[in-house]
């Protein structure tokens, strides 16, 4: 999921130049996404114990897969800042989550250095690689692909968190 996250944050821009967006388009696309999670971001903080992480990392891969294709989709540029609305769901609610479901798998005496992989791997790992995979793919079948691409990885991640959510439970019952 954070490759898919990655992607787009390295490449929205670019995409929405190809469909002849203007830069005050592209900043309004970017306004849209960083505003509609400060909602998610405090709803969660006041309701976000009530659920399950593993259910809520399924619903923000879920919607980061239809967020992406959706983007693979579209060509007029003005289409991009309504799906970048979908932030509050996917990007809102797997940054809280995540955050909360490590501080329920690391020990106490851990959490600083599981926290600091945590943010390895999402800011590092998963922004080089996307990146790296993403421009190749990019440059070399254009920017749906690319989106298509990251689509399959929020489905995947979406997937591998449904199945530990079941093996979770089953080890449980």
């Amino acid at each position: 999921m954070s490759f898919a996250h990655r992607t787009n944050d390295g490449f929205l821009a670019l995409t929405m130049r190809e469909m002849g967006a203007s830069d005050t388009i592209i900043g309004w696309a970017w306004t849209a996404s960083s505003l509609s999670e400060v909602p998610m971001f405090f709803w969660l903080s006041k309701n976000g114990h009530r659920f399950k992480e593993l259910p809520l990392l399924m619903i923000a891969s879920f919607f980061y897969a239809v967020r992406f294709f959706l983007v693979s989709i579209v060509s007029d540029p003005l289409w991009i800042i309504p799906l970048q609305l979908m932030h509050s769901v996917t990007f809102g609610i797997f940054l809280v989550t995540a955050l909360r479901y490590i501080q329920q798998l690391i020990p106490d005496a851990f959490r600083a250095t599981g926290q600091a992989i945590y943010n390895i791997v999402w800011s590092c790992l998963a922004g080089l690689t996307s990146g790296i995979i993403g421009g190749w793919v990019f440059d070399t079948w254009g920017a749906p692909t690319m989106y298509r691409i990251a689509a399959a990885s929020g489905l995947l991640a979406c997937v591998g968190f449904l199945l530990t959510h079941h093996f979770q439970r089953s080890r449980a019952g």
